[in-house]
C-alpha cells in the first residue's frame, strides 16, 4: 500500500480528481491530504464529503479548519473565506465542524512527518505548539521571534517532513529543501497548481488549476451580496473584517514567499547578520500580528 500526499485543496474539487487520475492509485493506497481542504475554492462542500465517505481517504487539521471550528464555538472571528463556505455548506454546517474538528495535527508514517504548517526543531512532537503545527499567525510570530533563521533550515530529524500551508515560490513547483523538508502547497486556489506526492518513492505529481478561484468566489460572492439585505449586513459587519483578515494572511505569504528566496542569497545572509535582521523580521511579524487582531485601525492600515 502507498501513500498518496496532497498539498492544500482549498475547495478545488475538480483539479482533485485530475490528480487521482494522474497519480494512478491503486484501492488499496491511502490518499492523506495536508489540512486546508476547505474555503476559497467553489467546492467545499463536495471535498469535505469526499474526505467523509472515502474509506482510504483522511485529511490533517489546516489552519483554515482550525478557523472554522474556532468561530462556530464562538472564540473568533470568521474571516471573509469561512463566512462564505458557511454559506456554501448551508443547514450541514454543524455537522461538517463536527467532522473538521476530529482532523489530528499530524499524522506520522514509516517514510515521513506530516504536518500542516511549521515544526519546531528540536522539540518532541507531543511538545510541539499546536499553533506552530496547524501554521497559525501566532505559531509563526512563536519561530520568528525564537529562530534566527526559516523554521525549515532548523529541522534536523532523519525523516523527511511534508507540509502544505505555504505556496513558498509561487510558481506552481513545490518548495523542496535539502530534500529533508518538502512544502506541497502550490496555490490552486489562486490560479496555481495542486500537487500530491506518492510514497514511499517520494514521486511529485500535479496537475494545474483551471483559474483563480478565490478572486472568482469572492466577486460573486459581494455581487450577490448587493441583491440582498442580508447578505449586505453579513457583509458589512462580519465579512468586511474577515476580509481585512484575509488580507493580512496574503500578506504574510507574500512575506515567507520573499524570505525564503532571500535566504537563497549568500550574500543577503551575510548583510542579515551584520543587520540583526531577526529584529527585523520580529518588527513586521508584530505588526502583522496586530493588524490581523485588529488592534492596527482600519484607517492606520492603508
Amino acid at each position: 500500500m502507498r501513500q498518496f500526499i496532497i498539498g492544500d485543496i482549498h475547495g478545488c474539487f475538480v483539479e482533485l480528481q485530475e490528480l487521482l487520475d494522474k497519480a494512478g492509485l491503486a484501492e488499496d493506497d491511502e490518499i492523506i491530504a495536508l489540512g486546508d481542504i476547505v474555503d476559497r475554492g467553489p467546492d467545499s462542500p463536495r471535498l469535505l464529503q469526499f474526505f467523509q465517505s472515502h474509506p482510504q481517504a483522511r485529511s490533517l487539521m489546516g489552519n483554515h479548519e482550525r478557523k472554522h471550528v474556532h468561530s462556530f464555538r464562538g472564540q473568533i472571528a470568521p474571516a471573509l473565506s469561512q463566512v462564505i463556505s458557511r454559506e456554501q455548506f448551508g443547514e450541514t454546517y454543524p455537522r461538517a465542524i463536527e467532522f473538521m474538528q476530529t482532523f489530528p495535527r499530524a499524522i506520522e508514517l514509516n517514510d515521513a512527518l506530516l504536518v500542516h504548517g511549521f515544526f519546531e526543531s528540536d522539540v518532541p512532537l507531543e511538545q510541539q505548539r499546536d499553533t506552530v503545527l496547524i501554521g497559525t499567525l501566532s505559531g509563526e510570530k512563536y519561530l520568528s521571534e525564537t529562530y534566527a533563521r526559516p523554521w525549515y533550515e532548523l529541522y534536523r530529524s532523519d525523516k523527511p517532513l511534508i507540509v502544505g500551508h505555504r505556496d513558498f515560490l509561487g510558481t506552481g513547483e513545490p518548495f523542496i529543501y535539502c530534500d529533508r523538508v518538502y512544502g506541497l502547497d502550490t496555490g490552486c486556489c489562486h490560479g496555481g497548481a495542486l500537487t500530491g506526492m506518492l510514497l514511499p518513492d517520494f514521486k511529485i505529481v500535479s496537475v494545474q488549476s483551471r483559474k483563480d478561484y478565490w478572486g472568482e468566489v469572492k466577486r460573486q460572492y459581494q455581487a450577490n451580496s448587493r441583491d440582498t439585505k442580508s447578505a449586505k449586513q453579513v457583509t458589512t459587519n462580519q465579512a468586511d473584517f474577515g476580509e481585512f483578515k484575509e488580507l493580512a494572511d496574503a500578506i504574510q505569504e507574500l512575506h515567507e514567499r520573499i524570505w525564503t528566496q532571500l535566504n537563497a542569497e549568500p550574500s543577503f545572509m551575510r548583510c542579515l547578520r551584520v543587520c540583526r535582521g531577526k529584529s527585523t523580521r520580529r518588527i513586521f511579524s508584530n505588526s502583522l500580528a496586530k493588524f490581523n487582531t485588529g488592534s492596527i485601525s482600519r484607517d492606520n492600515a492603508n
